[in-house]
């Protein structure tokens, strides 16, 4: 894991991130990469949510805790998010047909909706080029046991 923090701290470098917004840029691009390494399940599910809870509530504990532990994050908001895009993930396969996936699609994350928060959007914005790379590199390090 320090490898990967060695890689994001040189991703924000080299690309301007402001001190006060690497705390934000590292848990949301950890909670990103968590968020999509998950499974969807192969058929819909009556409660997403619980889905998620059931299956990968401490799967996503773990991986945040093992970041948390080279590099202090805020494990609880991380996990609200790795939940809220797997469930925004979800409904883009199950649900494409709710208000909430139709707004997302016609603004593409500008305006936002329920599932992605306000400072989500803002560091999607602000760091679009960041949050590629940071989340790939953080996505290779939850793949790979070693990493962690």
């Amino acid at each position: 894991m320090k490898t990967c923090l060695l890689q994001l701290q040189s991703v924000m470098d080299s690309n301007g991130v402001a001190l006060g917004d690497r705390g934000e840029v590292i848990y949301t691009t950890a909670a990103r990469a968590i968020a999509y390494k998950l499974p969807l399940p192969t058929s819909p599910v009556d409660n997403p949510y619980a889905y998620f809870l059931d299956k990968y509530a401490s799967e996503v504990m773990g991986d945040l805790c093992a970041i948390n532990e080279d590099c202090v994050i805020r494990v609880e908001q991380a996990a609200e998010l790795v939940k809220h895009i797997w469930v925004f993930r979800y409904s883009v396969a199950y649900d494409a047909a709710s208000l909430s996936v139709m707004a997302t699609l016609d603004v593409i994350a500008k305006e936002g909706d329920r599932y992605l928060s306000p400072k989500y959007q803002e560091i999607l914005k602000k760091y679009s080029n960041v949050m590629i790379s940071s989340t790939r590199i953080f996505a290779d390090a939850v793949r790979t046991p070693e990493a962690v």
